[in-house]
């Protein structure tokens, strides 16, 4: 700031403006699921069950390398191993393995002692 005031005001009135229009964004979001889908858009499917859905690869110009990438950055070797990738609506790619899919399931399986139940 230069020291005048005027440029201060002018600086807190487009910052506000920007919060009260991002929050105004986020609640409609939130109650609109059209809105919702039209700004956030679903997660595409880009490998299932050991196999690359190409045609979404394709559709989102994300490479092999990219993939691969991706897939070992979650500590898989190969794309084979990879039960299901998804890319997220953040831009994220997030990847699950069979050995994975098979520790969630234990866990939902294990019992709960009755004593934590009270």
């Amino acid at each position: 700031v230069n020291g005048d005031w005027k440029s201060l005001w002018m600086g807190l009135v487009a910052a506000a403006t920007l919060f009260i229009l991002n929050y105004g964004m986020k609640i409609l979001i939130y109650k609109s699921a059209i809105v919702n889908k039209m700004i956030e858009g679903d997660p595409i499917v880009l490998i299932y069950n050991g196999e690359m859905i190409d045609e979404n690869l394709r559709k989102q110009k994300i490479t092999l390398n990219e993939i691969q990438s991706a897939v070992r950055e979650h500590g898989i070797d190969d794309i084979a191993n990879v039960s299901l990738a998804m890319l997220e609506t953040d831009g994220n790619i997030s990847v699950v393995s069979y050995e994975e899919k098979k520790k969630t399931m234990f866990k939902r399986k294990k019992k709960i002692p009755a004593r934590m139940l009270d």
